[in-house]
């Protein structure tokens, strides 16, 4: 989370509130909705953090139809 949050710029909020469809694991791309001043945008991460973002995913992936990436253990 925090390598996300640095590499990215992102805001706290814009991190807990990244789902889970709006990750592109194979370009990187994040879609960050409803940000400052209710923008959308994408972001393109560097292949390292595409690399731990997978990781994450694959290591915490919880029951299959949760929302958001980021949760906690019993998936929000």
């Amino acid at each position: 989370m925090l390598a996300t949050l640095y590499t990215c710029g992102l805001r706290i909020s814009e991190l807990l509130n990244i789902k889970l469809l709006n990750i592109n694991f194979t370009t990187g791309a994040i879609k960050i909705l409803n940000s400052k001043n209710h923008e959308n945008r994408l972001i393109v991460v560097s292949d390292s953090l595409r690399k731990k973002l997978i990781e994450y995913h694959l290591n915490y992936a919880y029951p299959i139809n949760v929302e958001y990436f980021f949760r906690t253990t019993n998936g929000t």
